[in-house]
């Protein structure tokens, strides 16, 4: 049987990592054991919040794609300004303020 209080530590801290381990799984599959038929679209992952378990996944995405350049950052912002999550679009909105603070690479002015 069970209902009992006990079970109350499911949504804590061996719950949460539980979950982060098999999103960081599932990604590990996605983006490099399948990489080879998925790389067109790794130019379209959304941004994510930094996360010191998902950096070495993000960053082997990253050289595989390359950076993406500023126009590509902003589109890809712009989309995910729309999304229909709150939090998607807060840390979209947030990331597209650093994106135009940000001193750009390449100076071109084709005025």
């Amino acid at each position: 049987g069970g209902g009992g209080g006990s079970g109350g530590a499911v949504y804590g801290s061996e719950y949460h990592a539980a979950v982060a381990g098999r999103v960081q799984a599932v990604l590990r599959y996605l983006l490099l054991e399948s990489a080879e038929e998925l790389r067109d679209y790794f130019k379209e992952i959304p941004y994510l919040p930094d996360s010191p378990s998902l950096t070495p996944i993000f960053a082997e995405v990253r050289s595989e794609v390359g950076q993406r350049g500023v126009l590509d950052t902003i589109n890809q912002l712009m989309k995910l300004i729309e999304h229909e999550s709150s939090s998607v679009r807060a840390l979209a909105i947030s990331q597209l303020r650093d994106a135009l603070k940000a001193p750009s690479s390449s100076s071109s002015s084709s005025s």
